[in-house]
């Protein structure tokens, strides 16, 4: 027997609290698993099974203790899914639902996106489309997290504010103080931007970028000082889940997540905001991959230090640490260049503020964090005194 695309969740049992495969059975007729959570389940013997288990890969597997599970490609083991209550979550059956976040989420690839006799699996139980537009891959488990970025109908853009480098995107550099039409561009499912240049992510995965350029915040493999008003392709990188931008006058970092959970980055490096193990000064107008880095679900940079988030709930931060932004216990005037892990855990989404050295984080369970600098008490902790690890927000 073979379970493809299956949720087994929040049961309880004597024994193999969520399957249980009996010893005369299992010789003659193994279960096998594909692209299937079995975990948060409860028994004596055996939590979430009991019995050997075969892998078609891609599973989520809470506790193998109790059961011989022969794990194959893809498979997660010990993490926990991130499910909601069992509800009817717009199905004819009720379904435990993703959480943004879980180690789930566009875990299994698209190839392997099939039933257990090689058909194409195109939604889930629930009817919704499987995969999702922007990250390409399935989702294991019986529920497909609709992405709160899906296209809207048409995706386009409209800017106002300051344009002396043409970061409105429409085709000149004068200011506007009412929304103009960014020309050029539909089907945009996400946004970010520096002091002085913008980006946007569109529904197939590629980035575009208009603005200045003088820190190769553009990714376009030069920098200049001219104003670019109109929207050009970022080089290199393909599958972009998000942006992430920030910046002042000592210069402008961006962020890109790729839908491999890697994180690219380009711009400006001189406090080793872009992670490449380097804090030279020079602007970097190539994205390059931030080395290490895996498993990533969120990004954000305030363009002089960065977070990313992965799907095991750990912040990682680089870049500058003189308000203690970095979260790691300290503050100092060195760069750090490469990304070391904050003492904070089951977090599903980080932020920065822009250019005073605040870092902030929610966790699973909707709490608000907060470190770095704080001179305006924008940690929300009850002070403006910093805060050099991750502390709980009065909110």
């Amino acid at each position: 027997m073979t379970l493809v695309a299956s949720t087994i969740a929040g049961n309880t049992a004597t024994e193999g609290g969520g399957l249980y495969d009996a010893p005369n059975n299992a010789s003659t007729n193994p279960v096998t698993l594909s692209q299937t959570i079995l975990a948060a389940n409860s028994a004596t013997a055996g939590p979430d099974c009991s019995g050997p288990l075969a892998s078609g890969g891609y599973n989520l597997v809470g506790t193998v203790s109790g059961c011989g599970f022969s794990s194959a490609d893809g498979d997660q083991q010990g993490l926990d899914p991130r499910l909601g209550p069992l509800a009817h979550n717009g199905g004819p059956t009720p379904t435990r639902a993703l959480s943004l976040g879980s180690p789930a989420v566009d875990a299994a690839p698209f190839a392997d996106c099939s039933d257990a006799h090689g058909a194409r699996l195109a939604t889930d139980q629930r009817g919704v489309t499987r995969p999702q537009p922007l990250g390409g891959k399935c989702d294991i488990g019986a529920y497909e997290l609709a992405q709160a970025t899906t296209p809207p109908v048409s995706g386009t853009i409209s800017a106002w504010g300051g344009n002396r480098g043409g970061q409105l995107g429409d085709g000149n550099t004068a200011s506007s103080s009412s929304p103009v039409a960014t020309s050029g561009l539909t089907d945009v499912v996400g946004l970010a931007a520096t002091s002085d240049s913008s980006l946007a992510v569109t529904a197939d995965g590629a980035a575009y970028a208009w603005g200045s350029n003088s820190n190769g915040e553009l990714g376009i493999g030069t920098t200049d000082t001219n104003a670019h008003p109109t929207p050009v392709q970022v080089s290199v990188i393909s599958n972009v889940v998000s942006l992430a931008g920030g910046g002042d006058t000592m210069g402008n970092a961006v962020l890109a997540l790729l839908s491999d959970g890697s994180v690219w980055a380009w711009g400006s490096d001189r406090r080793g905001q872009l992670g490449d193990g380097a804090a030279d000064n020079t602007p970097h107008a190539t994205p390059a991959r931030v080395p290490g880095l895996t498993g990533v679900i969120g990004v954000a940079t305030s363009g002089l230090h960065s977070l990313a988030v992965k799907n095991d709930g750990t912040v990682w931060a680089w870049g500058d640490n003189s308000s203690g932004e970095l979260g790691i216990g300290t503050a100092d005037t060195d760069a750090h260049p490469t990304p070391v892990q904050a003492p904070i855990s089951d977090v599903v989404a980080v932020n920065t503020t822009g250019q005073d050295g605040a870092s902030f984080a929610v966790k699973r369970d909707g709490t608000l964090w907060a470190w770095g600098s704080n001179n305006y008490g924008q940690l929300g902790l009850g002070n403006n005194t910093d805060a050099y690890t991750p502390r709980r927000c009065r909110v």
